[in-house]
């Protein structure tokens, strides 16, 4: 399954040939995200909000696993880039150590998880289990991610994909059965179940990824498994790298986490709210992810070969895509935002009442994603030229500065009633964010890293 080697340049037709793929991928990633939190709002209103708190507060500890081993990605597509395929499986074998230790960090964090949470009363009960899981398996999706980075990096992403569908589709089965519980031969779990499928939906995917990864081509072409040893400058490299983006990861979860817990303890009502606006968003935000990716995909490769027209056509290529992706957003959030509702009807709870602001949130979401995805893209360059600590910076300054502290001021004087302000809020963070991204990309600076890299080698 995938042996030819893709040759990676700025047309469209390898934009699209690696990004809908990806975009596809994020998307059932996704749709796994919203169907669970679907099924656990039809258990209990109260479990979808626990669930929602929890994992915004486990997903600071899982993306910085992610955020250093995504690095690999990087070092995998230069490498394919010079034609040094020889090299392609050493980041992978490093990330793959990298996750496994992390079990080693996150088992106390998971044992006393009952401490570190902000969690109202009416949703802790569901809430503490369903922390303690997650956190105990915090570092799978770093695996998964390792093995992903070894086919992006060479534009070979469709096997991405089959392993996404089919470990989203066993999420749901798995949801279901552990949720709910299955006559007296399995017990009805509730939060702790659908922790427990996502974690066995994540195994699932590595499996298939891993099996790819191990086969006989790859085997003999890349050496993935002879080139297991442990390379000390590697690891070292991604993690430098990569601490940028885990310090941004860090306080963009830890910021998203503080607004959440805010608006919990404003009432029950606003917390549905922003759980069922957070869990569109995250459907939605398939563009942004994948954009993310397959931009750093290509860069990588084009500065392997030092093409920086390449690269600046390339972005102008993507931007064209990003408009029209988002145009589609536009069906279902505002021409047809009854669509969305229908499905919220079926719970056991009442929530019709919040269809009013949802109408005003989901308008919002169209531009927010836009403009999000536009300097996903440009982050993708960025990063793929190394320059990962001035976009953390620039996105963490502008998302402190435009959400969580004009949030904090509005909860703590008692003027934070409604989840609608967060998203006027968010769109200065987006706004701000693209125009700081824009100018880095436009000086040249990640570019000129490299050139004074090649001059001291």
């Amino acid at each position: 399954m995938q042996t030819e080697h893709r040759n990676i340049d700025s047309s469209l037709k390898t934009i699209l040939a690696i990004s809908i793929p990806l975009i596809l991928t994020a998307l059932s990633s996704n749709l796994m995200f919203l169907i669970d939190r679907m099924v656990l709002a039809y258990y209990s209103i109260n479990a979808m909000n626990a669930a929602a708190i929890c994992g915004n507060l486990v997903s600071i500890f899982a993306f910085a696993f992610i955020a250093i081993a995504g690095i690999s990605e990087i070092y995998i597509g230069q490498s394919n880039g010079q034609k040094d395929f020889d090299k392609l499986a050493v980041p992978v074998w490093q990330m793959i150590y990298f996750s496994l230790a992390g079990f080693a960090i996150m088992f106390p964090i998971g044992y006393f998880t009952e401490y570190i949470n902000l969690l109202p009363e009416y949703c802790k009960k569901e809430g503490i289990e369903y922390q303690r899981v997650l956190a105990y398996f915090c570092s799978i999706p770093a695996m998964n991610v390792a093995f992903a980075a070894f086919f992006i990096g060479q534009g070979k992403t469709k096997i991405i994909t089959y392993a996404v569908i089919i470990g989203s589709v066993s999420n749901v089965f798995l949801d279901i059965l552990l949720i709910f519980g299955y006559k007296n031969i399995i017990p009805e779990m509730g939060c702790s179940g659908a922790a427990i499928a996502t974690v066995l939906s994540e195994l699932i995917q590595i499996l298939i990824l891993a099996i790819v990864f191990f086969n006989s081509n790859n085997r003999l072409r890349y050496g993935t498994f002879k080139n297991r040893k442990f390379n000390k400058k590697i690891f070292l490299g991604c993690l430098k790298l990569g601490h940028p983006l885990v310090i941004g990861r860090i306080f963009e979860l830890l910021a998203w986490y503080l607004v959440y817990v805010a608006i919990s303890h404003v009432s029950k009502n606003q917390a549905t709210l922003q759980g069922v606006c957070v869990s569109i968003y995250v459907l939605f935000a398939f563009i942004c992810e994948g954009i993310n990716k397959s931009s750093a995909a290509i860069s990588s490769n084009l500065i392997g070969q030092r093409n920086l027209e390449a690269i600046r056509k390339s972005y102008k290529t993507f931007l064209k895509f990003i408009l029209i992706l988002c145009g589609f957003i536009t069906i279902p959030l505002i021409l047809f935002p009854q669509s969305i509702f229908y499905f919220f009807d079926m719970l056991h709870e009442d929530i019709s009442g919040l269809y009013p602001s949802m109408k005003i949130i989901f308008k919002l979401l169209v531009i927010n994603i836009t403009l999000e995805a536009i300097w996903s893209a440009l982050w993708g360059i960025l990063m793929s030229g190394g320059d990962t600590r001035y976009p953390m910076i620039a996105n963490i300054c502008s998302l402190w500065f435009f959400l969580v502290i004009p949030v904090g001021i509005m909860y703590y004087t008692g003027q934070l009633n409604s989840a609608i302000p967060i998203y006027w809020l968010t769109l200065l963070w987006c706004i701000s964010t693209l125009i700081l991204l824009y100018k880095r990309y436009k000086s040249l600076k990640w570019y000129n890293l490299l050139k004074t890299h090649d001059n001291s080698t």
